[in-house]
């Protein structure tokens, strides 16, 4: 859990960053600060992606096509909001854009922080074992069992020749 919210914390920081630091003297900031931005997202995704695995292990494939799908929805948006944004592409607009992506992935972190689990919730249990056929299966076999199942199969493909 500490991982993921360092990570956060280090994207929302150069988020912020980005937008009032970024001039076009000086692009190596941006371009550290984008990279700061990468890598706190790319740590904070495998947090993401063992919360999937711990909250329903039975259904991993069901919730993590959901985030997926909720994930893709969010980058069509993205561009459409940006637009809302920015009219004339000047500095000010696009520090607005980064203050507002800060501010979405810092409330994101604290709402996931106040109400985020990594137990395995109680519909993903496994089912009673009193539903299941239990299948008997044997993995060692005496050399007198053996033997018996080895001159049976010889006889029945002596029978089909």
């Amino acid at each position: 859990m500490f991982i993921p919210l360092l990570a956060l914390v280090l994207s929302v920081v150069c988020c912020a960053l980005v937008g009032h630091l970024s001039n076009c003297r000086q692009p190596w900031i941006a371009l550290l600060l984008f990279c700061g931005i990468a890598m706190g997202n790319g740590a904070a995704m495998n947090g993401f992606y063992v919360s999937m695995v711990s909250l329903a292990p039975r259904y991993t494939f069901i919730v993590s096509s959901g985030g997926r799908m909720s994930a893709m929805v969010s980058q069509l948006l993205t561009p459409i909001i940006v637009s809302m944004f920015r009219a004339e592409g000047s500095l000010e607009e696009w520090r607005n854009i980064f203050y507002v992506m800060a501010a979405i992935s810092l409330f994101s972190s604290i709402f996931y922080l106040a109400i985020g689990k990594y137990d395995v919730q109680e519909w993903a249990l496994a089912e009673s074992s009193h539903n299941k056929i239990q299948p008997k299966i044997s993995m060692v076999m005496t050399e007198e069992e053996l033997n018996k199942k080895s001159s049976e199969a010889k006889s029945q493909r002596l029978e089909g020749a």
